[in-house]
């Protein structure tokens, strides 16, 4: 798959499986990566880098935010927005994740306490039985005799 110099291949290959790759330059890569590059130049779903005529007024009518939308797009700004959104929805499942994390450690330590306990009365109860098994030990000792 040769290219010329300044030129980039895009690649998708469908397995009858239902698995896709994805590959640049004969390289294999990632759907996002392939995103990013596009959004990086301004090619991205809904880019506006190439406009017609007659789209101009029709872009100077749209809603204040439609219009926002279409020049941070032209701008590039989109690529980062989405990175911002991507990290934000990561930290927010860390964040869930974090809390089911404590969660867990305040049930163990609530079940350590309790097993600290038992362990404290099966400490007492094995000397006890040791202690017992001594004196049956002397005295079936001392009777014999």
């Amino acid at each position: 798959m040769a290219s010329k110099p300044g030129e980039v291949v895009v690649c998708r290959r469908l397995y009858r499986s239902g698995q896709s790759e994805y590959l640049i330059n004969g390289r294999t890569a990632r759907l996002r990566d392939i995103q990013d590059m596009f959004m990086g130049v301004g090619l991205g779903p809904d880019s506006y880098a190439i406009i017609e005529q007659g789209r101009i007024g029709q872009i100077l009518s749209t809603k204040p935010m439609e219009r926002r939308a279409i020049i941070e797009e032209a701008a590039g700004v989109t690529k980062f927005k989405t990175k911002k959104r991507l990290a934000e929805a990561k930290l927010e499942s860390s964040k869930v994740n974090l809390s089911r994390v404590n969660d867990i450690v305040v049930e163990v330590e609530k079940q350590l306490g309790s097993l600290k306990r038992q362990a404290a009365k099966a400490r007492r109860y094995s000397e006890g039985a040791r202690a017992d098994a001594r004196n049956c030990a002397a005295d079936a000792g001392g009777q014999g005799a």
